[in-house]
């Protein structure tokens, strides 16, 4: 572990090197827990204003999400297992996400939509295990579940096109609404879903009060609108579904060692997607299209940061944990939080950013690079709040973390 210390501007930085891998440290249940393991109805909705709604939603929606439908996986599963899946009597939704060329959070969003679609229509909710390995060094199904499957065993032969394709009883769903619900309401017994653009959690919770099954329909009817939105949901999904490996508990227990005090002391997150460093082009991302460059974009992120702290009440002195796409702004960003308060603490992942899009799962460090994203995701999402432009990583970090709304600070290149 590499941790270099600046005493003079309190800067941490840490990084892995290669020879300490893997860590031969004792396991400890609680290391490296991301809250979503362990997320309750009164904690996601202690911020929100009108509290008794929220939590008698939020109470349906565990109920229905989580409870019984844990109950109903476990026992559909074992049915699945016992027998041949084309004489099965389950119907199955398997989430496949062929569109390898979007990010970790479009990904986990749609697989969540997945989910919760497989739950109002009565299938059993799998993962295709090429989608599941991609990440299965940092994680797992929790104990006792099992969500992977085998896609490939399905695959027949298209001699024509000489490619694979899935049996002609199989139906393939892409970017589906909540008015396509009918197909995963039929006697398909197999769908196959490859969903990133599709419709959002709280209008599938409105279809929730349209379905066959009268426990499903009774508990969305007698919830209160607004529906909650998808990232009140995704934790309870992610608690389902996810379990951090232990592997990757060792690995930050590993890197918090080194932090001692600094990483858990109370944080501000800072998420910095900017785009250079994986060539991202588009207008939310391009500084150039907004009349700014790095440093001016690094001093108004600084004032707003601290007018955020400020406006919370966070102890000090501040103390910052910075998450960037570009290494170089790492530093440019810190100078700028210094030239605001030279007693802030700051600290950072020493690696090179990577986004997961790149990642082929064939060398041996790809599972180092999978772990370093994770590593940026766990210290976002344990901030007292985030503060960061408009990302689907930040969304994760909320996500993992448990975050309400209230926890979060967007800001956009136009605002600066």
């Amino acid at each position: 572990m590499v941790v270099q210390e600046d005493k003079n501007c309190h800067i941490f930085m840490f990084g892995l090197p290669k020879q300490q891998h893997p860590f031969p440290i004792a396991e400890s249940r609680n290391v490296g827990m991301f809250n979503f393991e362990t997320v309750t109805v009164t904690e996601m909705v202690s911020k929100k204003g009108n509290r008794t709604r929220y939590l008698h939603n939020m109470k349906t929606l565990d109920n229905v999400l989580r409870q019984d439908y844990r109950k109903w996986h476990l026992h559909h599963r074992s049915i699945l297992d016992s027998q041949p899946l084309h004489k099965s009597t389950v119907k199955v939704l398997i989430f496949r996400g062929m569109a390898k060329n979007l990010g970790l959070g479009d990904r986990l969003r749609a697989l969540a939509r997945s989910y919760l679609t497989a739950v109002l229509t009565d299938r059993l909710f799998l993962i295709d295990l090429e989608l599941y390995n991609s990440f299965s060094s940092v994680l797992s199904s929790p104990e006792g579940f099992n969500f992977g499957f085998d896609l490939r065993k399905l695959y027949i032969s298209d001699t024509k096109n000489r490619n694979k394709m899935l049996p002609p009883q199989m139906k393939v769903v892409r970017n589906y609404t909540q008015n396509d619900l009918s197909v995963f309401l039929s006697e398909t017994p197999v769908i196959v879903v490859d969903d990133y653009h599709g419709t959002d959690c709280r209008e599938l919770c409105k279809a929730g009060t349209q379905m066959v099954s009268s426990k499903i329909k009774d508990a969305f009817n007698n919830m209160r609108k607004p529906f909650p939105k998808c990232a009140e949901i995704m934790p309870f999904v992610m608690n389902v579904v996810f379990r951090p490996t232990k592997k990757f508990r060792r690995y930050i227990k590993h890197i918090e060692s080194h932090l001692g005090e600094n990483s858990r002391a109370p944080y501000i997150s800072i998420h910095a997607r900017i785009g250079i460093s994986f060539n991202e082009t588009g207008s939310r991302f391009n500084l150039t299209e907004h009349r700014l460059t790095e440093k001016s974009l690094a001093t108004c992120m600084a004032r707003n940061v601290f007018l955020e702290a400020y406006l919370r009440n966070i102890s000090v002195p501040f103390t910052f944990f910075i998450s960037t796409d570009t290494p170089p702004f790492r530093k440019t960003l810190e100078q700028e939080i210094h030239k605001f308060d030279r007693k802030a603490n700051v600290f950072f992942g020493s690696w090179e950013p990577f986004h997961i899009r790149n990642l082929k799962n064939k060398e041996p460090s790809d599972e180092e690079k999978l772990m370093n994203i994770f590593a940026d995701i766990y210290f976002l999402s344990h901030g007292v709040f985030i503060f960061h432009i408009p990302s689907g990583f930040a969304n994760l970090a909320k996500w993992f973390g448990s975050m309400t709304m209230e926890d979060s600070k967007v800001i956009t290149l136009e605002e600066c």
